[in-house]
């Protein structure tokens, strides 16, 4: 077990993951890193780069998590668990319907 001395060190792509499940924009986590924004932007809009997967795992993962605690308080009778998971699966649905219509 670490004591609160221990530090643990995290990956580059797990600091980026961290900062994007925060929310931190792509220009705040360049800074963040001491990266020059305009070739971190350019990483994090390339399919292709690990910035952009990082940063994409990081929102995902962030997400699945808050869905899951909200899903099980949910279906242990919470109420407002209830209203939030329906407010989120709302939300996902009007996003499919959307790209569908957008993209078809």
């Amino acid at each position: 077990m670490k004591t609160e001395d221990e530090h643990i060190e995290l990956t580059e792509e797990e600091e980026i993951e961290l900062m994007s499940a925060c929310g931190m924009t792509n220009s705040e986590m360049a800074i963040a890193l001491g990266y020059n924004k305009a070739e971190f932007v350019e990483k994090a809009l390339d399919p292709t780069s690990i910035v952009y997967h990082s940063i994409l795992k990081g929102k995902l993962v962030s997400e699945v998590k808050i869905a899951g605690a909200l899903k099980r308080l949910a279906e242990m009778g919470n109420i407002t668990a209830v209203q939030q998971f329906d407010k989120h699966l709302e939300k996902k649905g009007l996003a499919q319907i959307k790209k569908k219509i957008w993209f078809g």
